[in-house]
C-alpha cells in the first residue's frame, strides 16, 4: 500500500543559462517528524531554516508563521512555538580555512538553524499538512518578485494509512554552491527510520500559502525548481 508522506525542500535550484541567485536571506527550509511510539498521535517535528550571512535567525520561530489543516473535518490542534535546538551551524561549502562572512570573511556563507516542537493530533487522518512559510526567499533573475517572495515548504502526515510513521531526512550537503553558467550535479541522499522507499519529485518554486512563484519572461526552458518531495511507500 502507497504511504504518501511528502517531505519538501524549500533549495532553490537554477538550471540552464540563468545566473547564480544572489538573495535576500531565506535560501531554504525543510520539515521533518518522528512519531513518539508511547502516544502514537503525539509527534515531534523538526524544521530546519537556512540564512545567508550576514544576519542570524531568533532562538524561535513563530506559531503564526505555521499553518495545520486536515481533510478529515477535525479540529486543528494549535501549533506551538518552536524553539531552537543548539546554535546555528555554518554550512558553507567554501575550501578549508576560508572563513565566510558568517565567520568575518568575505566570501558567502549559509547558516543553518534547527528548531524542534510537538504536536499531539486528535486522531488519524488521511491527511494532516504543515505549512511553513517565512520572508524572504532569494531573489532569482528567471523568478518574479524578486527577493520578495516568502519562503514556503509543507510536509504531509497520513496517519490512518501510515500509523506513527517517521519522515526520511536530506542526508547530502545543503544548499549547493554552483557556478553561474555551468552545468552542476547534486546529489541528493536520504535515510529513512521505516526503511520506506523514496521517491524524488521536482516541484516549481512555491511562495506563500504554495502559490506556485511565475518564471519570467524568456526563461521558458530555464525555469527553476524547487527541492524534491520524497514519498515513503510499504
Amino acid at each position: 500500500m502507497k504511504k504518501l508522506t511528502p517531505f519538501l525542500v524549500g533549495f532553490l535550484f537554477l538550471f540552464g543559462n540563468s545566473s547564480i541567485a544572489n538573495a535576500s536571506h531565506i535560501p531554504g527550509a525543510n520539515i521533518t517528524y518522528t512519531c513518539n511510539p508511547a502516544n502514537p498521535l503525539c509527534y515531534d517535528f523538526t524544521i530546519t531554516v537556512f540564512r545567508k550571512c550576514p544576519g542570524t535567525l531568533g532562538t524561535t520561530q513563530a506559531a503564526s508563521w505555521f499553518t495545520l489543516a486536515n481533510t478529515c473535518g477535525l479540529a486543528n490542534p494549535i501549533v506551538p512555538i518552536f524553539n531552537q535546538v543548539g546554535v546555528g551551524v555554518d554550512v558553507n561549502q567554501l575550501c578549508p580555512g576560508t572563513p565566510s562572512n558568517c565567520a568575518g570573511g568575505t566570501q558567502p556563507g549559509v547558516m543553518m538553524y534547527t528548531y524542534t516542537a510537538q504536536i499531539c493530533f486528535p486522531a488519524d487522518c488521511d491527511s494532516w499538512t504543515i505549512d511553513y512559510n517565512l520572508c524572504c526567499r532569494d531573489a532569482s533573475s528567471n523568478l518574479s518578485g524578486t527577493s520578495g517572495n516568502t519562503m514556503h515548504t509543507q510536509t504531509l502526515l497520513n496517519t490512518t494509512t501510515a500509523p506513527c510513521n517517521n519522515s526520511p531526512v536530506v542526508t547530502s550537503a545543503p544548499i549547493p554552491y554552483m557556478c553561474a553558467g555551468q552545468t552542476s550535479t547534486y546529489c541528493v541522499t536520504i535515510a529513512d527510520p521505516d526503511a520506506d522507499s523514496t521517491y524524488f519529485q521536482l516541484v516549481a518554486p512555491q511562495g506563500a500559502g504554495g502559490v506556485p512563484i511565475i518564471h519570467l519572461a524568456g526563461y521558458s526552458n530555464a525555469q527553476p525548481l524547487q527541492g524534491l518531495t520524497l514519498d515513503p511507500n510499504t
